[in-house]
């Protein structure tokens, strides 16, 4: 099943399952999405381009995001083009929307340190087999609300291409033993995160979920990057997505 949109009616418990509250200050690139379907989860990885899942969102349609608590956004998003739900000849792993801001965001920060928006994972080995790795998301609770952001630590049990669900699917979650955490209706779209020496990084969208598994859309792969590439390029956007193409300056470091 999808993770989901997140609807007014939902009376699920308000975290990522097996997750912790998480500090607004720790990720200020991890925003609210409402769209016309419920609320879902995004991240900013460049001054106008926001990252969340295609199941989140028509292709072409519109939604706002919420900066904090005061601001918001609007974005016109576009899905990867195998990406066609359930539809025959799709590809439900292809699970990815990149999404246009009406204007530049500001640069996230934390307290009054500027730290940069977040950086897409370019390498295909990271994160490994059984790495460590946290699931963000807004989901499990009321829509007018927006959620409370929380995270949650799993690890990678099948990476690229080798899940039976699509080729783009990295799972994390019980396969690799209790105390893993898994995504939730709202928490769509969040972003995936592994850590290494360069720092923390992007490496997929939260896709679906079943029986604690959680299934990523991994943006560390050839087939997001190049439709990534095409995307930036587009006479009518470009625009710099950190870690992949354009100015860096305004990246987290």
């Amino acid at each position: 099943m999808d993770a989901a949109p997140l609807l007014a009616s939902s009376d699920s418990r308000p975290q990522v399952t097996g997750g912790r509250i998480a500090s607004r200050d720790d990720w200020p690139s991890t925003l609210a999405f409402r769209t016309a379907s419920g609320v879902c989860t995004a991240t900013a990885i460049g001054p106008r381009v926001v990252l969340t899942a295609a199941h989140c969102v028509d292709d072409g349609a519109t939604g706002i995001v919420r900066l904090n608590p005061s601001d918001e956004v609007g974005v016109r998003c576009d899905h990867h083009p195998r990406y066609r739900g359930g539809e025959q000849g799709g590809d439900i792993s292809a699970d990815y929307a990149l999404c246009l801001t009406a204007g530049p965001m500001p640069v996230p920060t934390r307290g009054s340190t500027v730290v940069g928006f977040e950086v897409l994972e370019t390498s295909a080995e990271r994160p490994g087999d059984g790495a460590e790795v946290v699931l963000l998301g807004f989901g499990c609770s009321e829509r007018s609300q927006y959620g409370l952001l929380n995270e949650g630590d799993a690890n990678v049990t099948v990476r690229p291409p080798r899940s039976q669900y699509g080729r783009n699917y990295i799972e994390t979650g019980l396969a690799s033993g209790a105390g893993q955490a898994a995504v939730c209706p709202g928490d769509s779209g969040g972003g995936a995160f592994t850590s290494s020496l360069s720092g923390r990084r992007v490496f997929g969208v939260n896709s679906r979920v079943r029986d604690g598994v959680s299934w990523i859309s991994a943006t560390s792969t050839d087939d997001f990057r190049a439709w990534a590439n095409g995307w930036v390029e587009d006479p009518r956007r470009r625009v710099a997505i950190c870690g992949l193409v354009g100015p860096q300056d305004s990246c987290r470091r």
